[in-house]
C-alpha cells in the first residue's frame, strides 16, 4: 500500500498533515488515557473495598491464603486453586499481625468455614482494615485486567479498539463490583486474556521461544480457578496444533504436547512450593473422604482426571464436579423463580448486568467482525471462538444457578470484541465515539 494503510471502511493517508502530527502524539495519549482509567478504577473499587464488609467467600479466602503461606499447606479451600488467594493474602501478611487460631481443631480437620469465623471473631476489633487488606491485590489485578484487555483488542483489531474495550471494561459497574473482593472471577479472566493476547502473538509468529510465555499463562489460569484453566488449555492446545497442521504436522504435535506438558507441570510446581506435603483426606470427614475417591459424576471431569494431577487439585475437580451435579439449585431472575439454570438464564442474567453502551457496542463489534475479510478476522476468530465456545458450553451445563461473576472470562472477551466496532467508522469519528464511551 506504499503510504497508506486500508482499514475496513477507509482509507488512512500516512502523509496527510493530520495524520502525521496525531501519530507523534497518539502514544504519550493512549498511556494518559489508560492511567486516568485506571487511577479512577482503583480509587473507586479502593473506596468501595474499604466501606464495604466482607461477602460469603472472602472470610474462607482469606484463612487459605494465609495459612498456605505460614504453613505451607493448602488443606483450607482445596476445592479451588491456591494462587488467587496466596497473592491476596501477601498485603495482610505483611502489613498486619493477623490472628489465625489453628489449636481450636478446626485447623486440623480441615473445616474451612469454622475456621474462618474463628480467624474473623479473633481479629474482631480489626475486621474492617484486615478485609481491606485482602482486597488490595484484587483491585490491583482488576485494573491490570482492564490494560490486559487493551493490549489483546490493539493485538486483534488496533489501537484505537483496544482502548475502546478498555475503557468499557473499567468504567463497567460489574467490573467495580467484583474487582474490588478478594474472589477467584477476576484473576481466572485475567489469565484468560493474557493466554489470548501471548496466543496472539505466536500465532503472528510462531516460534518455540513465543510458546514459552503463553505456557506459563496457562499454567496460571489452572493455578487460579481449575475449570476455566482447564477449558483455557484444551482451547490453546487446539489453536496451535491446529495452526501449524497440517504444513508443518510434527511441529505441530510437538509443540502442542510440550506446550500441554509445560502447563501442567507448572501446576505441580505450584503444589509442590505451597504444600509439599500434599492433601491429607484422611483428616477430613468420612463424607468428604469417600466424595474425593469416588468416581466422578462429570465427563468433562473425568477426561480432565485421566491426566495425574496433584493430590489435592484433583480433590478439588472431584469435589466441584460433585457439588455443581448435586441435583438443581433454587433461582430467580425478572421476577420468577425456577429450580436449576434454564439455558436462557446465562444470556438473560448477562445482559440484565451489563450496562446499554457495553451491550450495544459489543453487537456492534459483533457486526463489524462479520463484515471484515476472513484475512483480516481469521485470527481474532480462532483465538477468541475456541475458548469462548468452552466456557459457554461449561456454563451452559450446569445446574446451578450462579451468579454473573462466573461470566466474567466471557464478559472481558465480548468486550474485547466490542472494541472491533470502531474499525467500521473514520478515526475521527472513532474517537469521538471513544470519548462518549468513557463519559457515560
Amino acid at each position: 500500500m506504499g503510504q497508506r494503510v486500508l482499514t475496513e471502511r477507509n482509507v488512512i493517508d500516512l502523509r496527510d498533515p493530520d495524520v502525521v502530527a496525531f501519530d507523534r502524539v497518539r502514544k504519550p495519549l493512549v498511556w494518559v488515557a489508560l492511567s486516568v482509567l485506571v487511577i479512577n478504577f482503583v480509587v473507586l473499587a479502593g473506596l468501595q473495598a474499604w466501606s464495604d464488609a466482607f461477602t460469603f467467600d472472602e472470610p474462607v479466602y482469606a484463612a487459605s491464603g494465609s495459612t498456605a503461606l505460614r504453613e505451607r499447606d493448602l488443606r483450607i479451600n482445596y476445592q479451588h486453586p491456591p494462587l488467587p488467594k496466596v497473592i491476596a493474602a501477601i498485603p495482610a501478611e505483611l502489613l498486619a499481625d493477623v490472628e489465625i487460631p489453628l489449636e481450636t481443631g478446626a485447623w486440623d480437620r480441615a473445616e474451612e468455614w469454622t475456621l474462618a469465623t474463628e480467624m474473623y471473631a479473633a481479629n474482631q476489633s480489626d475486621v474492617q482494615r484486615i478485609t481491606f487488606l485482602y482486597r488490595i491485590v484484587p483491585i490491583l489485578l482488576a485494573a491490570v485486567l482492564g490494560l490486559a484487555i487493551y493490549a489483546l483488542g490493539r493485538e486483534l483489531f488496533g489501537w484505537l479498539a483496544g482502548l475502546t474495550s478498555a475503557t468499557l471494561w473499567l468504567t463497567l459497574p460489574v467490573a467495580v463490583g467484583f474487582g474490588h473482593l478478594n474472589g477467584l472471577d477476576i484473576p481466572a479472566a485475567l489469565t484468560v486474556v493474557v493466554t489470548c493476547w501471548l496466543l496472539a502473538r505466536y500465532l503472528r509468529k510462531p516460534s518455540g521461544l513465543a510458546l514459552a510465555p503463553v505456557t506459563v499463562s496457562v499454567g496460571m489460569a489452572l493455578l487460579s480457578r481449575a475449570g476455566v484453566g482447564v477449558v483455557v488449555a484444551c482451547a490453546a492446545v487446539g489453536v496451535i496444533v491446529a495452526w501449524e497442521f497440517p504444513r508443518h504436522t510434527w511441529r505441530a504435535v510437538a509443540r502442542g504436547l510440550s506446550f500441554a506438558v509445560g502447563g501442567w507441570a507448572i501446576v505441580w510446581i505450584g503444589y509442590l512450593v505451597l504444600d509439599p506435603s500434599g492433601l491429607d483426606i484422611s483428616m477430613m470427614g468420612e463424607g468428604t473422604q469417600q466424595l474425593v475417591a469416588s468416581d466422578s459424576p462429570s465427563v468433562a471431569a473425568r477426561l480432565a482426571l485421566i491426566v495425574p494431577w496433584p493430590d489435592g487439585y484433583e480433590a478439588g475437580i472431584r469435589y466441584l464436579a460433585y457439588l455443581h451435579g448435586f441435583g438443581d439449585s433454587p433461582g430467580y431472575l425478572f421476577g420468577r423463580s425456577f429450580q436449576g439454570a434454564p439455558l436462557w438464564f446465562w444470556p438473560a442474567s448477562f445482559a440484565l448486568k451489563i450496562t446499554t453502551v457495553a451491550a450495544v457496542t459489543i453487537i456492534a463489534g459483533l457486526v463489524a467482525m462479520a463484515r471484515m475479510k476472513w484475512e483480516r478476522v481469521r485470527r481474532p476468530v480462532v483465538i477468541l471462538a475456541p475458548v469462548t465456545c468452552g466456557l459457554a458450553i461449561m456454563m451452559a451445563t450446569a445446574t446451578r444457578a450462579y451468579g454473573i461473576r462466573y461470566l466474567i472470562p466471557i464478559l472481558v472477551i465480548a468486550l474485547v470484541v466490542a472494541g472491533a466496532a470502531v474499525t467500521m467508522v473514520k478515526l475521527r469519528t472513532g474517537i469521538i465515539a471513544l470519548a462518549v464511551i468513557g463519559i457515560v
